[in-house]
């Protein structure tokens, strides 16, 4: 599981992998997969889409970059939330040790 995965929106999760997706690509049924585990579905199962069994090809997808975009920035913001936490804790193990002192 990656830094990111714990915490993610489930939207943000690849229904193949459960990992956060870096390169969302769009079904014509609506279904949003990371391209490289799509790829590696479509090559190993045959030309169909891993959910609905449906005809499929790497042809039939588009990038899904309005949600590439929010991943993104939820990385950004997600990275400065546990570097703060990071931080208050370390502000907190000072202050413990000053009062043992």
């Amino acid at each position: 599981m990656s830094f990111y995965s714990e915490n993610a929106p489930e939207n943000f999760l690849c229904p193949i992998t459960q990992e956060i997706m870096t390169n969302p690509v769009i079904t014509k049924n609506g279904i949003t997969f990371d391209r490289h585990a799509l790829k590696l579905a479509i090559r190993q199962s045959g030309p169909k889409c891993p959910m609905t069994r449906a005809p499929l090809t790497m042809k039939d997808v588009v990038p899904n970059l309005a949600l590439k975009s929010l991943i993104e920035e939820w990385k950004i913001k997600e990275t400065a939330r546990k570097e703060n936490a990071r931080q208050e804790k370390i502000r907190q193990e000072r202050a413990r040790f000053e009062s043992l002192r």
